[in-house]
């Protein structure tokens, strides 16, 4: 059966087309003067529906182990690249100039005393020995320090002993009976330096001389022997006696 097309006629055309211009028209002033809030609140989805509708979690991507590296490995790598890297120097002195200086003490408030510095070996038996037998310390710390360097148990191979290494029939002569202990050594030995100084008029050069050869070569030389070992012997003690010396004044001027 063959359909019959009807014509609308032109006024109810116009009146279709009218009405849909006022429906989107009266839409859209209702949207656009509808609050935020009410607009959020009528698209938000239906809680009925997001409850109904479980949407499933995101499986994990997984890696290749191959191409991601330990933490073991990455650590130390990290720490000699921040190391291998130095700063300009521009920005450092920008720091430094913005950093603010640290606040002058007070007159005030108290400074923290100083660290005392720790004393030399058997500084107050040599100190002791020294005022006993008026002997430079400086000299019988050089002494020591040549002799046996401070080693309270040495022994050489003629059989000369302790710090100050006495001959056993030297330190018999002296009175020390434990040429070991380092009392006796020392005082035992300063004494023995003692009487040499007197010996030769306080010349500390020949009693060196006559501490390390014995007085019998110096009166047969009439001064120091031609000894290699004794002359060496003698330029080690000055040498080590001015250290101290410089040491001690050193000491003397800070406190």
């Amino acid at each position: 059966m063959k359909m019959m097309l009807t014509k609308i006629p032109l006024p109810i055309q116009a009146s279709v087309v009218l009405l849909t211009f006022l429906f989107f028209a009266g839409t859209t002033a209702v949207h656009l003067n509808t609050p935020p809030a009410v607009r959020a609140a009528i698209t938000a989805p239906s809680p009925v529906l997001a409850r109904a509708i479980p949407v499933p979690p995101a499986a994990p991507v997984a890696l290749d182990a191959g191409l991601v590296p330990a933490l073991a490995e990455l650590t130390p790598v990290s720490d000699a690249v921040c190391r291998d890297m130095d700063a300009p120097e521009a920005l450092i002195q920008s720091l430094m100039a913005a950093s603010p200086p640290p606040p002058p003490p007070r007159s005030d408030e108290q400074l923290p005393p100083k660290p005392k510095k720790p004393d030399p070996p058997f500084h107050q038996l040599i100190l002791q020995a020294a005022s006993a037998h008026n002997v430079e310390p400086a000299l019988i710390r050089a002494v020591i320090l040549a002799e046996s360097n401070y080693n309270p148990k040495a022994v050489s191979k003629r059989g000369a002993r302790g710090l100050m290494q006495l001959m056993p029939r030297t330190a018999a002569s002296l009175g020390v009976a434990d040429v070991f202990d380092p009392e006796e050594n020392i005082n035992g030995g300063v004494k023995y330096l003692r009487q040499l100084l007197d010996r030769f008029d306080n010349d500390v050069r020949l009693a060196l001389a006559a501490y390390n050869a014995g007085s019998r070569h110096v009166r047969n030389y009439n001064g120091v022997p031609p000894f290699r070992a004794t002359r060496l012997y003698i330029k080690k003690v000055f040498k080590y006696q001015a250290l101290f010396q410089e040491e001690m004044e050193a000491h003397r001027q800070t406190v």
